[in-house]
């Protein structure tokens, strides 16, 4: 049936629930909702969703799809899970503290929003004898240090008021937070990649995560500072500089060229050798590595594996 909200504690420690499909006209999930439901593997949220909380504890929980017109993601929703990838919806206004705290899987979080407020607590605590106050940031999202923060990069925010303006909840904690994503991340810590970079990678588009976390790990630099050229073939040259880049410049273990296609100087002379030394390619033949020619796709795979 449909029905305007989920009460909190609704459903809590359902370990028998597996796959969740909720009803349009469904507006609100409250705190705990679903709380250690640790049998959840699949929700669908319908996308009248606004008020997003709830799922604190399910454990089993690896992935989400949260719909465009939720605006408020509450404290410790998805806390505890195992999430790898998070898209926030454009339509996000608010993200609360600790929303993903525990998810130790949680490698990228999208936020398409750039002006997505993210909130933290604030305690205050005093130093000394002096009786001087110290006013400490003790809790944002939870994420772990390993998370990739990615948004639309806007110049002009950088100069803009970062902070939102505090409020006491009703605990007495000072609720503050960052008013852009990007300021966020860059005082915290995280690898912030801007999904913007090129201006031939468009929104949405498969490849248009990915793109962005090559660049801010510095694994490509695109074909020039505004394209990324992402319809053009690969030649055997640059995936073996990908990898080398991925891989934080290896030393080869090998300083001999065998092949005589190759000359030093070249871009990709170092990864060449770093790839032949450690058994990753060994060339077309005896004497030919063929920098210039397609990288097949079975070609990629097999120096991946």
């Amino acid at each position: 049936a449909s029905v305007n909200s989920i009460g909190a504690r609704a459903f809590t420690e359902c370990d028998g629930l597996t796959e969740l499909v909720l009803s349009e006209g469904l507006t609100a999930i409250e705190a705990d909702a679903f709380f250690h439901c640790t049998g959840l593997r699949s929700v669908s949220f319908p996308k009248s969703l606004r008020t997003l909380n709830g799922f604190y504890g399910c454990s089993e929980l690896q992935s989400i799809t949260i719909p465009e017109g939720v605006t408020t993601i509450c404290a410790y929703a998805f806390a505890d899970t195992q999430l790898r990838l998070v898209v926030l919806p454009e339509s996000l206004e608010t993200v609360s503290c600790n929303a993903f705290e525990d998810c130790y899987y949680l490698c990228h979080i999208v936020f398409r929003n750039p002006a997505c407020k993210v909130q933290s607590y604030e305690s205050s605590n005093v130093r000394g004898d002096s009786g001087s106050w110290e006013m400490e940031y003790d809790e944002t999202l939870g994420l772990n240090w390993q998370t990739k923060i990615y948004a639309l990069h806007d110049p002009e925010k950088e100069d803009a008021d970062e902070m939102l303006e505090p409020v006491t909840d009703e605990w007495g904690s000072y609720l503050y937070g960052y008013r852009y994503v990007e300021n966020y991340a860059k005082h915290f810590g995280y690898t912030f990649c801007a999904t913007n970079v090129f201006s031939d990678v468009r929104s949405g588009k498969f490849y248009e995560i990915p793109v962005a976390w090559a660049y801010a790990m510095g694994i490509t630099s695109g074909m020039d500072e505004t394209h990324f050229a992402p319809n053009e073939v690969c030649t055997r040259g640059q995936v073996v500089t990908f990898l080398w880049n991925a891989l934080y410049h290896q030393a080869p273990t090998v300083t001999d060229c065998p092949f005589e296609d190759v000359t030093p100087g070249k871009y990709y002379y170092e990864a060449m050798l770093w790839a032949y030394g450690g058994g990753i390619t060994s060339g077309i033949d005896e004497t030919h590595f063929a920098p210039n020619e397609s990288c097949t796709r079975a070609q990629v795979v097999t120096f991946l594996w």
